[in-house]
């Protein structure tokens, strides 16, 4: 499960190869947050398999999927009208079972999204993909220092601010091997 950064809406994730959102409602006294299913996937156009993970963008504009059918999932959230409306955008296939994900803007200049992959046989993947949502995802790299099982969990640094540019960001991975790893993702 992933709540978005404004709190407005909650991703889950599920084994019968769909993704559920739901928003936020307007609290009660009884009931100081409360969520309520706006939309969901379905299986016919979603994963095959087991729906392992998700993440949104810093900006809520986005969230991705990650799944045992070997895909990953980008999909746009607009909200027009009082509805929600989920539209797939990209749809990324690799060579094993997607264990985990998370996504942030890019460091040096935030005009694109770097989408960072763990795969079920240890390796990590970089991707990258454009604030409009336009182009297709592009692979930048594969991290060199691999997981011996599988990736459980990815977080990026936390993401400071559309005004704060860095040189660099830091991305966390653990995996089933009991390792925790930390990589600086750099321009140099």
């Amino acid at each position: 499960m992933a709540f978005s950064h404004n709190d407005r809406f909650l991703l889950s994730v599920s084994r019968d190869r769909t993704w559920v959102l739901s928003r936020q409602q307007q609290a009660t006294q009884s009931h100081s947050w409360r969520y309520e299913i706006c939309t969901r996937s379905d299986k016919k156009n979603g994963h095959s398999r087991i729906v392992w993970c998700c993440a949104w963008t810093p900006d809520d504009v986005y969230f991705a999927t990650g799944s045992r059918d070997k895909t990953v999932c980008v999909h746009n959230v607009k909200e027009e009208n009082g509805q929600v409306l989920v539209e797939l955008l990209h749809r990324l296939t690799f060579d094993e079972p997607i264990t985990a994900l998370d996504l942030t803007l890019k460091f040096t200049d935030h005009t694109r999204y770097l989408l960072v992959v763990g795969i079920e046989d240890g390796h990590v993947a970089v991707h990258s993909f454009d604030r409009a949502g336009t182009e297709e995802p592009a692979h930048l790299l594969t991290l060199p220092d691999k997981h011996h099982k599988a990736v459980n969990r990815i977080r990026f640094q936390p993401f400071l601010g559309e005004g704060v540019i860095h040189p660099s960001v830091l991305v966390a991975t653990c995996g089933a091997d009991c390792a925790v790893k930390i990589f600086k993702l750099s321009t140099a």
